[in-house]
């Protein structure tokens, strides 16, 4: 099943997974079903967040409040905060605050399996 949202620059499948990724994780977007012919949910996708530093967790968080099945990989004190306390984000216009709760795994058996792996490094 060929999927997309509504975007001329989007030409393949493999581009239109990045680019869902992309603005659902910034944006929490809905995305357009071709087939369906209307709009619709993507089912939720299998992701890993590898690193739970600001952005890591910012697009962990925002990838679990567009209803995607998301996980961290946190080691440590921050594998503590995040399991305790999850994600809080704070709009930076309103002020709303949001915390978001989600799987938190200190490391990576050989079973697991996620469809995408974010790997967030600093520069």
């Amino acid at each position: 099943m060929h999927r997309s949202f509504a975007s001329p620059n989007v030409q393949s499948p493999a581009n239109d997974q990045v680019a869902v990724l992309a603005a659902v994780a910034t944006f929490g977007w809905q995305v357009r079903d071709r087939e369906l012919g209307g709009c619709g949910s993507v089912p939720p996708m299998r992701f890993l967040v590898y690193g739970a530093g600001n952005i890591g967790s910012l697009y962990a968080a925002r990838l679990a409040h567009s209803s995607q099945d998301v996980a961290i990989l946190a080691r440590g004190t921050r594998f503590e905060q995040i399991r305790r306390q999850g994600i809080e984000l704070e709009d930076g216009v309103s002020g709303e605050r949001t915390t978001m709760s989600l799987e938190v795994v200190a490391g990576l058996d050989p079973d697991d399996a996620y469809d995408v792996v974010l790997v967030i490094l600093p520069k």
